[in-house]
This record gives C-alpha cells, sequence and structure tokens, in this order.
C-alpha cells in the first residue's frame, strides 16, 4: 500500500484519505514495478512475479507500520471487485522453467556437435558417469530427454492457472480504528481498533455483516469501500 498521507483538509484539518483499486497495489506482482526494499546496511530495488495461481487467494493488505516509538495505521481506502477479480497480468510461468527447456533442446539438437570438453561439462552437470565420447552422447540424450519430458510436464501442469484467473470474494476483514482524539496518536491501533468480518452466503449471494455477537446483511457495495485488512478469493473453475 501506498505511504499514509501526510496532507491535511484544508477545511477541518484532518488527514486527507485517499481511495485507491487493489489493481494498484497488485501492480507490484506485474514483474516490471520496482520496489525498494530495505534490508540491514543497503537499500536493494526489486520486482515480483506470481509463478501459481491458487485455488483460494488470500490478500493481506499491510496497514499497520511501526515507527521508532509506536505502531501507525494506514487508513487509504482500496477499492476492490467483489466478483471477476482478474490475475492473468500478474501471472507469469516461471522463468526458470522457460529457459531450463530451452538450454536442454538446444543442447539435444547439438549433442553429437559439442567437443569432449562440452560434453565432459555436461556429464558433470546432470550427473553422467562416461568416459568414451559416444557413449557420453548416448547417456546425455537419455538424460536430456528425461529432463524435458519433466519441463513439458510442468508446463501441462500451468495450463489450469492460465485459464482459471478469474477470482470472487468469499470474505473480507476490515479494521476499524478507535475514535481517539489527536493527543491520543500514540495509542496502539492494533489493541484500540475493533474488526468486522464480512461473508456470502452462496446458496442467495446474500452478504452479512458480523462484529461480534451482531450479525446484519449489508449489500455487496458497502463492503468494497471498508478499510479492508484481509481479503479471501476464490477462483472460479
Amino acid at each position: 500500500m501506498p505511504e499514509s498521507p501526510l496532507f491535511k483538509d484544508s477545511f477541518d484539518g484532518k488527514s486527507l484519505i485517499p481511495q485507491i483499486p487493489l489493481a494498484q497495489v497488485l501492480a507490484k506482482f506485474d514483474g516490471e514495478t520496482v520496489t525498494d526494499v530495505l534490508k540491514p546496511g543497503k537499500l536493494e530495488k526489486k520486482t515480483y512475479k506470481i509463478t501459481k495461481l491458487p485455488k483460494y487467494l488470500l490478500l493481506n493488505m499491510k496497514r499497520f507500520k511501526k515507527n521508532n516509538w509506536y505502531y501507525e495505521k494506514n487508513p487509504t481506502i482500496v477499492n476492490f471487485p467483489i466478483k471477476d477479480l482478474d490475475m492473468g497480468k500478474y501471472f507469469h510461468s516461471p522463468t526458470k522453467n522457460r529457459e531450463g527447456k530451452q538450454n536442454i533442446e538446444e543442447n539435444l539438437k547439438n549433442i553429437k556437435t559439442k567437443s569432449i570438453k562440452e560434453l565432459k561439462e555436461l556429464c558433470q552437470r546432470y550427473g553422467v558417469a562416461s568416459i568414451e565420447k559416444s557413449d557420453m552422447i548416448s547417456k546425455l540424450t537419455e538424460r536430456l530427454e528425461n529432463e524435458l519430458a519433466k519441463y513439458k510436464k510442468n508446463e501441462n501442469a500451468d495450463e489450469p492457472q492460465k485459464k482459471n484467473i478469474k477470482y470472487n470474494l468469499l470474505a473480507n476483514i476490515s479494521h476499524d480504528s478507535a475514535s481517539l482524539d489527536r493527543k491520543d496518536s500514540r495509542v496502539n491501533p492494533l489493541t484500540n481498533g475493533s474488526y468486522r468480518v464480512h461473508v456470502s452466503n452462496e446458496a442467495n449471494e446474500q452478504w452479512y455483516e458480523i462484529q461480534d455477537l451482531h450479525v446484519r446483511e449489508i449489500m455487496p457495495q458497502q463492503i468494497s469501500i471498508s478499510e479492508t485488512y484481509i481479503l479471501l478469493y476464490g477462483r472460479e473453475d
């Protein structure tokens, strides 16, 4: 999530609470967006990709951050879809698998033209014990064909991931901050706030809000503007 807003509203002096789409949060996993990662003694830049899409998708919004003295809550509203969350743009087949398959295919294609030195390097890489060139070629060809079959099997396992990329919301947990005076900003929001759960009855698609022992019906439109903390989605099969 983006950092908490710093600017105040000119009318009442309160912080402006921005609203962002869930797509802006998920952009971190598009394989192109660069994220700063602070590690002891250095700042690293990383990109992230999703290489597997599970049946159930659990998204945790990082709302709480501890500074040098106390916890702070990021109040940004994340607007999320109730139905048809498309995760296709964030799914990437593992690059390692693609590169590995290409290398194996290339080695199989040129196995007979490789030098003794190149063949010995391949034997060492794949754990093949042999001395004669003809024997090395024969054993390496068999080993490479087996490795290629494994990659193709993994590719077939990824096919359902590419097709089933739409998700529907099953539940939402939102956090409501306690009504505190600004002088009490150092109060821990984790222990002084309250939580609400929104769940759907799949039989009639009616949504309910649960807080402690209180249960009431709620419109889906009201859920998507809550201060969501945890989202649970189920993949369309």
